[in-house]
């Protein structure tokens, strides 16, 4: 199951720091390119995942089983594809302590509120029918 959610791990700009210096210095003429659909690599050359997109100095990276939002600075174009310091396992392992960290996001009959404190929705569940939010409008 892929995540939907996506998360941008600050633990990771150490990892670049692991990737060997000979890796760091000249890429190829024919190197990656920091794009969607650049595949990534480990050190020992495993695939990591593929670039889904990007978003400022972040590159969104697709494992077999999340979508993460990692430093640019993290990855060293090689005409491979795009290196980087952790293998896939890692970076799933890195990522799932992150989201047991977190703990549930939304759960059952919790409160979401807005940054003045006004409430903007109250989850609800509804039998077997699924997940349902009702959305309170607040009036001025």
């Amino acid at each position: 199951m892929v995540s939907s959610r996506t998360f941008i791990l600050p633990s990771i700009l150490l990892a670049a720091a692991a990737v060997p210096a000979h890796a760091q210095t000249a890429a190829p003429a024919a190197a990656a390119s920091f794009a969607a659909g650049a595949k990534v690599v480990d050190t020992a050359g495993g695939e990591v995942g593929t670039v889904t997109g990007v978003q400022g100095d972040n590159l969104i990276v697709k494992t077999n089983k999340h979508e993460v939002a990692l430093p640019k600075t993290s990855f060293t174009a090689t005409d491979k594809g795009l290196l980087f310091a952790l293998t896939q396992d890692q970076l799933n392992a890195q990522v799932e302590a992150q989201l047991a960290a977190q703990g549930p996001v939304l759960s059952n009959g919790a409160t979401v509120y807005d940054p003045q404190g006004g409430v903007v929705l109250t989850p609800a569940r509804s039998g077997t029918d699924g997940f349902f939010c009702s959305v309170l409008q607040r009036m001025a």
